[in-house]
């Protein structure tokens, strides 16, 4: 590792001594992101032009300024390329440009490939958990993919005219907006229990009394009428008790369950 950072040395201090030749270079302002060889080298090469012509240079000045302060802008594996270049193998700009972004165009390839998640969409008849394990693969392959990006892109994906279970997970994403793939996947296994109760509740007959003579104009959803809170429900109660008694609460009572629900109603 020593003779390494030697060797590293007396490229740059050879590499240093050669652009010092150049003639024309001033002192500037670069107000320049470093580029270390992980990104798009041609979006480096435009606002690295640009930040240099910033500085009102006289148009002669320009192209040996251009080239000469290149390397300033350069750090880890693209600067420790530029400094390998041979002596006066390059007398432009549009040389250092070309050799830069070939040497380089597996960054952009890479970007390439991060922008791919938002390819990924429900197709016709394609079933929510099908779906989320095809994304989760994609989105596995893609380590460099950020938090926002793998959000967005599986809410594009989900299809508005899926499944009962993807419009409620698609309701439950736009009521309780998620920001990482965990609150996704929760909000997944909550809609996938309460899908597994909804066949298992004995739903009640409408109320039998005259809805004009009811004392209370509240909406009761398990009745779906108005006529008391849900919270007062006794029907609601005993089907509750029942289904305790029968086992069917037995996933969403367990901690891994309670933890999913909780995750899945919590407000951003």
């Amino acid at each position: 590792m020593e003779n390494e950072n030697k060797a590293l040395h007396d490229q740059m201090k050879e590499h240093q001594e050669r652009v010092d030749k150049i003639p024309g270079a001033p002192k500037l302002l670069l107000k320049q992101d470093i580029y270390d060889g992980t990104t798009d080298p041609e979006d480096h090469i435009v606002h690295y032009v640009i930040a240099i012509k910033d500085n009102n240079l006289s148009k002669e000045l320009v192209p040996s300024v251009l080239l000469k302060k290149f390397g300033e802008t350069l750090t880890g594996g693209a600067l420790t390329w530029y400094s390998q270049q041979p002596a006066r193998s390059i007398a432009t700009l549009e040389e250092m440009a070309d050799k830069f972004i070939t040497a380089h165009a597996g960054a952009k390839k890479a970007k390439a490939r991060v922008n791919d998640i938002f390819v990924v969409r429900q197709t016709p008849g394609e079933g929510l958990r099908d779906f989320l394990a095809r994304f989760n693969k994609v989105r596995m392959s893609l380590p460099n993919v950020s938090k926002g990006m793998v959000v967005a892109a599986f809410q594009n994906g989900l299809s508005r005219n899926g499944s009962r279970a993807t419009r409620k997970l698609v309701s439950r994403l736009m009521k309780y907006p998620p920001t990482t793939w965990e609150e996704i996947y929760n909000a997944y296994c909550t809609e996938c229990i309460l899908e597994k109760l909804d066949t298992k509740v004995q739903w009640p007959q409408n109320m039998k009394s005259n809805p004009s003579t009811r004392k209370s104009n509240a909406l009761c959803k398990f009745h779906q009428e108005r006529g008391h809170k849900i919270e007062d429900c006794i029907g609601l109660r005993q089907e509750v008790v029942r289904m305790l008694n029968q086992g069917h609460l037995r996933e969403l009572m367990s901690d891994r369950g309670r933890a999913n629900f909780a995750r899945g109603r919590e407000q951003p």
